[in-house]
């Protein structure tokens, strides 16, 4: 049995999107994280499988394309997932 059939967020495993998610969708989407039982597998599938963009376990992805302020952003989504990944950050 997948991680993702005991996501919080099933049927849909993460929030796709170019731009982040703001207001009640923020809101709604850190509070699915926060609770779901494979946060930490999330974070690693996005790590692992080098995801373009998305929310995973509570971060926001940004879209990796050229320009240097969106790829700091994503390496800086990506050291952060990657904590969670390994039980860093709780």
């Amino acid at each position: 049995m997948s991680w993702k059939e005991h996501a919080a967020c099933r049927p849909s495993p993460h929030w796709t999107s170019d731009e982040p998610p703001q207001g009640h969708i923020e809101a709604h989407l850190a509070a699915i994280c926060a609770s779901c039982p494979v946060r930490r597998e999330c974070a690693a599938y996005a790590v692992d499988s080098r995801a373009e963009s998305g929310t995973y376990a509570g971060v926001w992805l940004p879209p990796r394309w050229p320009g240097a302020r969106r790829q700091i952003g994503w390496e800086r989504a990506r050291r952060q997932l990657g904590k969670i990944a390994i039980g860093e950050v709780a």
